[in-house]
């Protein structure tokens, strides 16, 4: 009877480390099946110095966007940070703070993980320049926080969040540097360039972007959800793109917005089409 259990005891034992070793192994497997064109992309998809915010994880935008027209096996590629917003750095003169999944590590790039987004309908993102001698990239930073940043890439809005700020930081406008989903794809055509990007079912309410200098990137109306009641875009070096903001934006609908706030930007003249928002209430028109 003690034999049989004693056998028993060594089969167990044995099947418990065959189990783990085949669990290890087909954790470098799915880190080692990712094809030529999966490891061009994590070879090109920042630049050397580049800091760039994610606010969606990247497997998530391309299933919604370019997915369809991948032909690598991008569903292998681990999620960074298990698909919270995190901050990427490329490097190819410091070492990579290890907070990233292996493929990423291996490639030169430092993950920094974001806390506070997961339960909330309302996002708010202050960012600034990042500095050029920065050598060390923390694994954490929490919502409030202050990150340093140099790109952007473009932002998803889930169908629950009702508010979306961006609040620069600097001392001038932040000269944000917005890139598409199709950035580092080798033979994919880029996408049009926006900052936000929503649905029908999109839920938004509240738009802030203050401080951001969007003439250089994006100055047109892309960056306008439809469903917007509440806009602040001041102090953002604006041009054009007021002229965008029109009832034939709400696509058929009556157009919600109530409040526009354009101070501080450098518009020529007001836009006339804005005394035709049937809900307007309040319009901030000083210019800088």
């Amino acid at each position: 009877m003690a034999t049989r259990a004693i056998a028993a005891a060594l089969l167990l034992s044995a099947n418990t480390v065959a189990a783990q070793t085949d669990a290890a192994s087909n954790t470098t497997t799915t880190a080692s099946a990712l094809d030529d064109r999966v490891i061009a992309w994590l070879g090109n998809y920042l630049e050397d110095g580049e800091t760039r915010l994610f606010v969606n994880d990247v497997k998530y935008i391309w299933g919604i966007t370019i997915g369809s027209g991948l032909t690598g096996n991008w569903k292998s590629l681990p999620s960074v940070c298990g698909g919270r917003p995190s901050i990427q750095t490329r490097s190819t003169t410091l070492t990579p703070n290890g907070g990233c999944p292996e493929v990423y590590t291996s490639a030169g790039v430092s993950c920094t993980c974001l806390n506070g987004y997961s339960n909330t309908t309302e996002w708010e993102f202050n960012i600034k320049t990042r500095a050029a001698d920065v050598t060390t990239f923390p694994l954490e930073l929490n919502a409030g926080d202050v990150f340093d940043i140099n790109s952007l890439m473009t932002i998803i809005l889930p169908d629950n969040v009702t508010s979306i700020k961006i609040h620069s930081k600097d001392s001038q406008e932040t000269a944000l540097n917005v890139k598409p989903a199709s950035t580092g794809w080798t033979g994919v055509v880029d996408q049009e360039i926006k900052l936000i990007t929503t649905n029908a079912q999109t839920q938004i309410k509240t738009l802030e972007l203050e401080n951001i200098d969007l003439s250089s990137a994006l100055d047109t109306g892309s960056y306008i959800p439809m469903s917007v009641v509440t806009m602040d875009l001041s102090y953002n070096k604006l041009v054009g793109g007021y002229n965008r903001i029109r009832e034939g934006l709400c696509t058929g609908v009556t157009c919600p917005l109530k409040s526009i706030n354009m101070t501080g930007n450098l518009l020529p003249a007001i836009q006339p089409n804005l005394f035709y928002l049937p809900n307007l209430r309040y319009l901030y028109v000083l210019c800088g």
